[in-house]
């Protein structure tokens, strides 16, 4: 009796496990985990990438700003233009304009902005200062730097769009090298369209390699609007993403039904014009080679009748 409890005990266990094991949902391998993985890790590391930019450029334009408003108390060379305008603004006076400055308002209107997102924090500081009083010449530069941070993001992202196959360190170090670049870099730290002019362009041809036209048509304009030269570089985004609409792939799976059938039809068609060619070449190089060597005798034949009449070898 004993025995057959035992037996009869395992038996249960055995068909207990068995029941629980086959009514337990089994777990079925992701196949596409490993790619979630990798773009995962992938934007972690162009976050990082950012930071790691911002941190670099930020470093050196807090540094250098200091260092040249201490020096450069004054406006200095186009400031002289650029500054007061700029104040004329903050004091509302839109309708005053410098005849001797050359560019459109643009900088101003985005300084005036900027200095508008810093006022709350000023007068938190300062209970007695004015909103025309925030626009001095070191607040003014300073949106020239906060720009140059946005452009080393731009210059980041657009590195990232067009070489995906680079590392995130070699897109980093590009990053920094191109901030460095010496028209960029000294005017950083001045009151100059230069800086938001380039931040502008490169936004918005950013926006177009991502097809968000809409707001790359708006960001060309306000490029346009800090510096009219700048139209050149919103044509060359506009044919660039007219060529990208036009070339880019179809989406839709009947598309790409079509598309493939297409392109496997002259793939055929290429083929069958190459072995038409070929039939053709075959055909011909005989009697071509035919023809250039009686070309080719009746030269030789006529080069060294030449030579033997000019040393008066013939009879």
């Amino acid at each position: 009796h004993e025995l057959n409890d035992v037996v009869t005990l395992s038996c249960c266990r055995i068909w207990v496990s068995q029941f629980l094991y086959q009514g337990r949902p089994k777990l079925q391998k992701d196949p596409n985990l490993r790619g979630r993985k990798k773009r995962e890790y992938k934007n972690c590391g162009e976050k990082m990438g950012k930071i790691a930019v911002a941190v670099i450029v930020s470093s050196w334009v807090v540094a250098v700003s200091i260092l040249v408003n201490r020096i450069v108390t004054e406006p200095y060379m186009d400031e002289i233009f650029h500054i007061p305008q700029a104040q004329q603004y903050c004091k509302g006076n839109f309708r005053s304009w410098d005849p001797m400055i050359t560019t459109p308002p643009g900088l101003y209107i985005v300084s005036l902005a900027y200095v508008a997102s810093l006022f709350p924090g000023i007068f938190s500081m300062k209970a007695d200062v004015s909103f025309s009083d925030a626009c001095s010449s070191s607040i003014l530069r300073s949106s020239n730097g906060v720009l140059a941070i946005f452009c080393s993001m731009m210059v980041y992202n657009i590195l990232t769009h067009l070489r995906p196959s680079l590392t995130d360190r070699k897109v980093t170090l590009r990053t920094v090298v191109l901030a460095l670049y010496p028209l960029h870099w000294f005017f950083t730290f001045l009151y100059y369209t230069d800086v938001a002019s380039l931040t502008a362009v490169l936004a918005s041809y950013l926006m177009s390699l991502k097809k968000k036209y809409f707001f790359s048509s708006l960001v060309g304009a306000l490029a346009v609007l800090i510096r009219q030269t700048n139209i050149v570089w919103i044509l060359f985004i506009a044919c660039t993403g007219v060529l990208d609409y036009i070339l880019g792939q179809p989406k839709d799976s009947a598309d790409l039904t079509d598309s493939s059938q297409s392109q496997e039809s002259t793939i055929r068609q290429l083929h069958l014009a190459l072995l038409s060619t070929k039939r053709l070449l075959r055909q011909c190089l005989p009697q071509i080679s035919l023809m250039r060597c009686v070309r080719l005798s009746q030269d030789s034949g006529n080069l060294s009748g030449r030579l033997l009449h000019r040393f008066g070898l013939t009879s």
